[in-house]
């Protein structure tokens, strides 16, 4: 089937009402071996690849009672592709870029009764999408009360407020000024009658088809303890529906490790990836500072401390999905990644161990919906490089580390530069958080590194007093070229082949990389979404396995088999 999204001259009357409601109506952790059998094959490492689908009547009033772009002032192109957007038709943009999992607006703060009629069109939606092999997780706030509609519903409500010396805590992340009015509050997560509510919510989204579920707004306001005690909680009760169902929350970097009391991981911490020549411009509510690193094309964008961090967090079991939302210049809602960089940001992620969530919402959905070039340019990037990702899925999944360094990072992960720039200088290593740093889970590494701050135990060193030779003995290999390119390697659970992932983070090609890798190997096979499949002459001595690989674009995948 072919679709063609028909712009009407005016906007379908439930958006009209939708609009003038908004407007004028009111001047317990699971252990990781429970998490294990939990997953199923189609969301293992590898399996997947993920897009955000935000959209339905109840998004367009969120993003209006948000203030957000397109929104507020209402762009009649941006309401009528948000609010169209589960027409069935709409599958086939999913399928064009060979994505095959994408979560979907199911609650996000208004009263059940409210977004009862949005959640009927998602039953067929999701039904829709089972046939055509795409995966759907559902999209529920934990936290969001849009207090207006919900007072008017849902009275008891007005009790449900969390509060914060007596006074109700406003969802941090909108333009009230913009709005003119404070339209959001933060539920207090403890109440039972809230976290029923809530339940109730992801209840029905398992019983209408969902193959997962994902939280949002799960801040740490609450703190820890109270996320995995209520994350556990609905994990358990949807499990009850479907045994195999997926559950996971969009956490801040503080509390990224409260993600194991779940079986999915997701986060939107990732920032648009490349080598820039100045600082991004003065940042705005949608963007956090990046850590750029100097090298010597200019200043150096990565995401690999974050991924290896979220690769610890998921103990190699749990699915990792990434959201690449903080652009250099612009803002999500309205600027999509160029195409190379959206290859950079899919590649990257795959390099280590994740998939890259795609987010299109206001214009940037818009563009896409009516076929503009930048937003189709950037759509067939992310087609060619998921294509070939699955084309290779057996080079992808059931990754095993086999990196000799650890580092000790705290549980609120205050280091991430510190982890991106040893990853930008080619540092093969695992992220260990301090609770796990046990004698028994660090043995098998040869050097042991205590984040900056992290104190130092017994055995343990700082960055700065590791010798080369030392780092050169706990390495699996080594790479010889600019510092544009980073690199990572990694093994496989049922093989014994090393895998080697090449990022070229500049605009221009790199020629002439010379790889290293400990052991013999008998064939080396060079795999990329930009050229053709070719093998590599391989050299061999008592240690070593030596490689050549002429021409690096953007992302190289070497296989090498004993």
């Amino acid at each position: 089937m072919h679709w063609t999204p028909k712009y009407p001259r005016a906007l379908p009357p439930c958006v009209m009402l939708l609009i003038a409601f908004a407007t004028t109506l009111f001047g317990c952790q699971q252990g990781v071996q429970n998490i294990q059998g939990a997953v199923p094959e189609w969301a293992r490492t590898g399996n997947f690849s993920f897009a955000r689908w935000d959209g339905g009547p109840i998004e367009v009033s969120k993003g209006i009672l948000s203030g957000w772009p397109g929104f507020l002032v209402p762009d009649p192109q941006v309401i009528y592709t948000t609010e169209n957007l589960y027409d069935v038709g709409t599958i086939e943009l999913i399928e064009r870029a060979h994505v095959n999992w994408i979560w979907v607006t199911w609650s996000n703060g208004f009263s059940n009764q409210t977004e009862a009629p949005q959640q009927v069109l998602l039953r067929r939606y999701i039904e829709e999408c089972h046939r055509h092999g795409i995966h759907v997780t559902a999209y529920v706030s934990i936290a969001n009360i849009f207090w207006e509609d919900m007072f008017l519903r849902v009275p008891e409500s007005r009790d449900w407020i969390l509060k914060i010396n007596g006074q109700p805590v406003p969802y941090p992340a909108a333009d009230y000024a913009a709005v003119g009015r404070v339209t959001r509050y933060m539920a207090d997560l403890s109440l039972e009658a809230w976290q029923q509510y809530t339940l109730g919510r992801v209840i029905s989204a398992v019983n209408a088809g969902a193959d997962g579920i994902v939280f949002d707004n799960s801040t740490s306001i609450y703190g820890r303890e109270l996320l995995e005690q209520f994350t556990g909680r609905a994990l358990a009760e949807a499990r009850k529906r479907n045994p195999q169902v997926l559950l996971m929350s969009n956490y801040p970097r503080e509390l990224m490790i409260a993600a194991r009391a779940e079986n999915a991981i997701t986060s939107e911490l990732g920032w648009e990836p490349g080598i820039f020549d100045s600082q991004p411009p003065s940042l705005d509510q949608w963007n956090t500072p990046p850590d750029l690193l100097r090298v010597s094309e200019g200043l150096l964008a990565l995401n690999a401390g974050l991924l290896r961090t979220l690769w610890a967090v998921s103990q190699g079991v749990r699915p990792v999905v990434v959201e690449y939302g903080n652009r250099h210049s612009g803002d999500r809602f309205l600027d999509t990644l160029s195409p190379a960089h959206q290859k950079l940001a899919l590649a990257e992620c795959a390099a280590f161990h994740a998939a890259n969530e795609q987010y299109h919402e206001s214009t940037t959905l818009r563009d896409l919906f009516f076929g503009q070039d930048a937003a189709t340019q950037n759509w067939d990037a992310v087609a060619q490089y998921n294509s070939f990702l699955q084309k290779y899925a057996q080079f992808y999944g059931e990754p095993k580390s086999i990196a000799g360094v650890a580092v000790v990072v705290d549980t609120k992960v205050s280091d991430i530069a510190f982890l991106n720039a040893l990853a930008a200088r080619n540092w093969i290593y695992d992220v260990v958080f301090e609770e796990d740093a046990t004698s028994e889970n660090l043995a098998r590494y040869r050097i042991v590194i205590a984040a900056p701050s992290v104190v130092v135990r017994s055995g343990w060193k700082r960055y700065e007093d590791v010798m080369p030779a030392e780092f050169a003995a706990a390495s699996p290999g080594s790479v010889t070229a600019p510092d544009s390119l980073v690199v990572n390697f990694n093994g496989q659970s049922q093989n014994s082949r090393i895998l080697i992932h090449l990022l070229n983070y500049a605009d221009a090609p790199v020629f002439d990389i010379d790889l290293k890798v400990k052991g013999q190997f008998a064939t080396a096979r060079l795999l990329s979404p930009d050229i053709a499949p070719q093998g590599l002459p391989v050299y061999s001595d008592e240690q070593f396995t030596y490689i050549r690989i002429a021409e690096l674009q953007i992302y190289d995948l070497v296989v090498l088999e004993p």
